[in-house]
């Protein structure tokens, strides 16, 4: 992923005061399981994920362990919107996520994440 994707999850997890190993993964899982409900969260994710901040260099790893289902999903998307990979749809949640923290938007998620950060 482009590092400066890296540097989001840093400042989200800066944002709530927690260790960014453990939050990041939590936040890409909750906007993929969000997006794996909603169709429009889906399209958005899709969506930013060919924004310019998603689709810089790649100059990072990131190794992500997600339940089977969403994975199952994830691979579902993929062939169904010719393209969409599941790297595609992480790069487009940590987007999504910048621009619901960091640009406050979306009051509710933000709540929701808190209680996730409070969680790990």
């Amino acid at each position: 992923m482009p590092r400066e994707l890296d540097d989001v999850l840093h400042l989200v997890a800066d944002r709530y005061r927690v260790a960014p190993r453990r939050f990041a993964p939590a936040v890409i899982r909750y906007y993929l399981t969000l997006a794996r409900a909603n169709a429009d969260m889906a399209q958005r994710l899709r969506t930013l994920s060919k924004s310019p901040l998603a689709t810089g260099r790649c100059q990072k790893d990131l190794r992500l362990r997600i339940q089977r289902e969403l994975l199952v999903w994830l691979r579902d998307i993929a062939v169904a919107t010719d393209g969409a990979t599941g790297s595609d749809m992480v790069r487009g949640a940590i987007v999504a996520a910048k621009e619901d923290m960091l640009d406050d938007r979306a009051r509710e998620r933000q709540r929701q994440l808190e209680a996730i950060a409070r969680a790990v």
